[in-house]
């Protein structure tokens, strides 16, 4: 699954048709695990939060469906904590 950012912001309800859609077709294409690649969402901010609760049905049904979810978080999704120096 590709950066779901621009989707959390604006359309979420197409971020969570995308996760429906591999749940629905899972058994088909043997599907064995989901890999989520970049931000879930484009502000980290908790003014932001909807965002979050836009997509959260997405990880839901992969976790009804017990399919396994590796997110490999982007830079928006977390929040950095330290500098370089």
């Amino acid at each position: 699954m590709p950066d779901t950012q621009l989707y959390a912001e604006a359309t979420p309800w197409m971020a969570n048709e995308m996760f429906e859609h591999i749940v629905d077709n899972a058994d088909e294409r043997k599907t064995e695990l989901v890999i989520h690649a970049g931000d879930w969402v484009n502000r980290e901010y908790l003014d932001d939060e909807h965002q979050w609760r836009g997509v959260e049905p997405a990880a839901r049904a992969l976790e009804e469906a017990d399919i396994p979810l590796m997110v490999s978080w982007g830079t928006t999704t977390t929040r950095r904590t330290a500098t370089a120096a």
